[in-house]
């Protein structure tokens, strides 16, 4: 399941069209929480999670809300692009407006 992750990530970052680019975004960030909850739930089943001090799950918390703030910068910069994007596409702008990339 990361190796699928990291697939999707290279593939959006690749991509030029913002929309699949989003949508790969979108995709390979569900993997990765679904590849870190799968992981969670074996390691309760398995009972490896009780002998686990509390400052190593305190860590997996942090370390996950850290992956979680990542997650929504990089999903809100790409809706702010396609946005941008589209704005240009119908006519309302030109891509040098408010581009601070320029400056």
């Amino acid at each position: 399941m990361f190796g699928v992750t990291i697939f999707f990530l290279l593939f959006g970052a690749t991509s030029e069209t913002p929309g699949v680019k989003l949508f790969f975004n979108l995709i390979s960030y569900l993997t990765m929480f679904l590849t870190v909850s799968t992981g969670y739930i074996l390691l309760q089943s398995s009972e490896v999670q009780n002998n686990l001090s509390s400052t190593i799950n305190v860590l997996l918390y942090v370390v996950g809300i850290v992956l979680l703030i990542v997650m929504f910068f990089v999903m809100i910069n790409q809706t702010r692009n396609a946005l941008r994007l589209l704005q240009i596409k119908k006519g309302f702008g030109s891509e040098y407006d408010d581009n601070p990339a320029m400056f």
